[in-house]
């Protein structure tokens, strides 16, 4: 991958991540009224997307942070 491929695939990961931060707090709210158990399921559902786009992201950053060091 290129540093701008990298570069774009971190940035649709940060706002999907940002999405995904915002559904789980919805969901969490909603834990408040629960009446069904369908709130929780949400918010493990969220929590777990949350979860795996901040890895993703983490390993994004680490390759880009590796595509600086070979090209200086």
């Amino acid at each position: 991958m290129t540093e701008a491929e990298i570069r774009d695939a971190l940035g649709a990961v940060e706002r999907a991540l940002k999405h995904a931060m915002d559904a789980e707090r919805c969901a969490k709210h909603g834990l408040k009224d629960e009446q069904d158990g369908s709130a929780h399921q949400a918010w493990q559902s969220a929590s777990k997307v949350v979860r795996e786009l901040d890895g993703l992201e983490a390993k994004l950053r680490r390759c880009l942070a590796i595509v600086g060091c070979h090209r200086s």
